[in-house]
């Protein structure tokens, strides 16, 4: 049944190609259409052996008339829409980063390490959003008091996140 569908298919493509190659004009197309066509053919006929390899199914239970040139334009969508909202991660982080850098700078306070985590599941509605941000901070001075609620304070209203997200740890210079 699986084997008749594939043939079935072929056929079809070829007689289409077939009756396309009556309608190019004999000299100036020919040579560039033959090319093509026999790329499509190719392309048809390995269709279903590259989908077995990439998706690592065995060839008795593959059902080519599920597989499609749609299928695959998705797939590679998908793909790379996730490579952009990595980048946009990363954008966003370094963002993040900056701003902390020139909050905590008003106040004179060093920082020495940041730690941001992000929500990356594109699939969640909170996508994006600052799940924790850990930091380590050093005063050119001796320790203030309060100081880690005084820098939690100003980031969390200043990222615009709740303040038990956010973990300081003050280190003396």
């Amino acid at each position: 049944m699986i084997f008749r569908e594939y043939i079935n298919k072929m056929i079809h493509t070829c007689v289409f190609i077939l009756l396309l190659e009556l309608l190019v004009p004999a000299n100036t197309y020919k040579k560039y259409f033959n090319l093509c066509a026999g790329f499509v053919i190719i392309g048809v006929m390995l269709n279903p052996i590259v989908t077995v390899i990439t998706k690592g199914v065995s060839p008795s239970v593959v059902n080519f008339s599920d597989m499609s040139f749609l299928d695959r334009r998705d797939l590679i969508a998908k793909k790379d829409m996730l490579r952009h909202s990595d980048t946009l991660i990363n954008v966003y982080d370094r963002e993040v980063r900056g701003k902390i850098l020139e909050m905590l700078k008003e106040i004179d306070i060093k920082v020495r390490k940041i730690n941001i985590h992000i929500n990356k599941d594109n699939e969640s509605k909170d996508f994006g959003e600052i799940e924790k941000l850990s930091l380590v901070v050093g005063t050119g001075h001796s320790k203030k008091d309060n100081l880690e609620n005084e820098v939690v304070s100003k980031l969390s209203k200043g990222l615009n996140i709740g303040d038990k997200k956010i973990r300081v740890v003050v280190v003396e210079d």
